[in-house]
Parts: C-alpha cells; structure tokens; sequence
C-alpha cells in the first residue's frame, strides 16, 4: 500500500469501527456479515493505492 493509501486507511479506520459497532448493537448478524463484506472490499481497494 502506498503511503497514501496508509494515510487515507488510518483516517477512514475510526469511521470503519464505528459503522461496524452500530451494524453490531442495532441489526441481525447477516446484515453485519454484510456489511464487514462491504466494508472489506472497501479496505481491499484502499491497499491497492
């Protein structure tokens, strides 16, 4: 991952915890299943830059 990309995935990473402890308090287990899913193929193309 370039240095930006490690600067804009340390930015977005509170973002990404927060969303996933919403996901985990309010809805079922599928839909956080899902939504980590989405959340991964976010991260995957964050370390391609």
């Amino acid at each position: 991952m370039s240095r930006q990309g490690e600067e804009l995935a340390r930015q977005v990473q509170p973002l990404v915890d927060e969303v996933y402890g919403y996901a985990e308090a309010k809805v079922n287990g599928e839909a956080v299943a899902a939504a980590i899913a989405v959340l991964e193929e976010v991260y995957e193309t964050l370390e391609r830059y």
